[in-house]
């Protein structure tokens, strides 16, 4: 239970943490969106990955809470006169955990191989744009 503690702890700052940079990030990208849009630009797919962003953060916030949910039942549960209901609380944290982790990571790789790409094709297009006037 102690150690449980530690870890409902270490996650709650984490997951702050976490949807602070989420948040940055889409309001940067939404920014960029912005005044690339102003310039004339075609933002269209940008704005579509920012969209999918924001569900995939959505999904995370929503899988983060029923983790936090669990360790706080598992945490009021007493291992010693209820080992077998402790036991079982633990298991689904232990599976709400992996759903977090597994979140997090969707968004890493989206970030990575989807709004990056995206990002730079958007610098290729300006940078051509800027040679040719």
């Amino acid at each position: 239970q102690a150690v449980l503690k530690v870890k409902t702890s270490d996650n709650s700052k984490a997951s702050v943490a976490r949807t602070t940079a989420y948040n940055a990030i889409v309001t940067d990208l939404e920014k960029l969106s912005t005044n690339l849009g102003a310039k004339g630009k075609d933002v269209t797919t940008l704005n579509a990955n920012i969209t999918v962003l924001k569900t995939k953060i959505a999904a995370f916030t929503s899988v983060n809470t029923t983790y936090q949910a669990a360790l706080a039942d598992t945490a009021a549960l007493d291992c010693k006169t209820d080992p077998t209901a402790f036991k079982a609380a633990l298991e689904i944290a232990r599976t709400q955990q992996k759903a977090v982790l597994a979140a997090a990571q969707d968004i890493r790789t989206y970030l990575n191989d989807t709004v990056k790409v995206t990002l730079k094709a958007l610098k290729t297009t300006s940078s051509s744009d800027t040679a040719n006037n």
